[in-house]
């Protein structure tokens, strides 16, 4: 998890490299551990 926000912090959140994070990236491994938090 901290390994994927490091990466969309280094990207710089620019739109186009976040969309293509967001494509590379399996959702159900974010979504995951914030239901849990939740």
């Amino acid at each position: 998890m901290l390994l994927y926000l490091r990466e969309m912090v280094s990207c710089g959140w620019e739109p186009l490299c976040v969309i293509e994070w967001l494509c590379e990236v399996d959702m159900s491994e974010i979504v995951a551990p914030v239901m849990d938090i939740v």
